[in-house]
């Protein structure tokens, strides 16, 4: 199973991540993927965390999934130290 978690708010990269994330899934379409849709939450900056709901929102949401998918193990490619939390 793969999953595509397009955390991009807060990145002054956006349209780079973005367009990575869209690659990745083409790469990949004949895969089990699961995609973690956006929050639509405001990007607004909360304990000097820029687009702190949005961010908070998407990790719950994932880590439901995770628990519910009962997987042995994990393994990332990408992303940031915020993938540790998991």
């Amino acid at each position: 199973m793969i999953f595509i978690n397009p955390q991009w708010q807060g990145s002054g990269f956006t349209d780079d991540l973005k367009l990575g994330a869209e690659t990745f899934i083409s790469y990949f379409k004949d895969s089990d993927t699961k995609i973690i849709p956006l929050s639509t939450k405001g990007l607004t900056t909360i304990a000097n965390i820029k687009c702190f709901e949005p961010i908070l929102v998407q990790t719950k949401l994932f880590k439901e999934i995770i628990i519910n998918s009962k997987l042995d193990k994990i393994s990332t490619i990408g992303g940031d130290c915020g993938i540790e939390i998991f």
